[in-house]
């Protein structure tokens, strides 16, 4: 897959990309331990108040927002591939604010809604980035799975709420959930 022009050219957009470099960054930290014992609360804190969390700050769910991708990217990004690659479909489209990826014939699922082939870049969504910072703070690892699925069955982006709407960063560097 690597050697198709269109994955070639698709690959330098994203490295282009600002808010992939700092989230590729921002793995690596995760990867070498820097962020705590609780990496994505961390991470969203450190994206959100440009620092890392201290013991007695607090992350909000409100604090997560999209990237910022718009519709004026998304259209800049279809004018450079047509020009490059105007062989292949555009693969993003932009709607509800959300960035969404088509998927590969042999990825979809019959159970998996799938409007036209797309789905939401996750990353992007904050309701989604907001159930691994839960994961941590209940001690869980099925919340970002319940977020997926009840797309899949037809709730809409907007309409996911979280179980929790804020943690406090600890001493310990762990993560608790505040019920404000």
């Amino acid at each position: 897959m690597e050697k198709v022009p269109a994955w070639q050219h698709g690959w330098e957009l994203i490295r282009s990309f600002p808010a992939f470099r700092t989230w590729l960054a921002a793995m690596l930290q995760v990867k070498g331990g820097k962020l705590g014992a609780c990496p994505f609360a961390s991470l969203e804190f450190a994206n959100t108040h440009g620092r890392r969390p201290s013991a007695g700050d607090i992350l909000r769910y409100t604090d997560l927002k999209p990237s910022g991708i718009t519709i004026e990217d998304v259209n800049e990004w279809r004018t450079i591939w047509e020009r490059r690659v105007p062989e292949y479909s555009f693969p993003f489209r932009h709607e509800g604010g959300f960035l969404f990826v088509r998927l590969a014939d042999y990825v979809r699922e019959k159970s998996r809604r799938t409007p036209a082939g797309f789905e939401p870049i996750w990353d992007e969504v904050p309701q989604f980035r907001w159930s691994w910072v839960e994961d941590e703070a209940l001690d869980s690892s099925c919340r970002w799975c319940d977020v997926q699925r009840s797309w899949a069955q037809g709730t809409e982006i907007g309409e996911l709420q979280p179980t929790i709407q804020a943690v406090l960063f600890s001493d310990d560097g762990t993560i608790k959930p505040l019920l404000e």
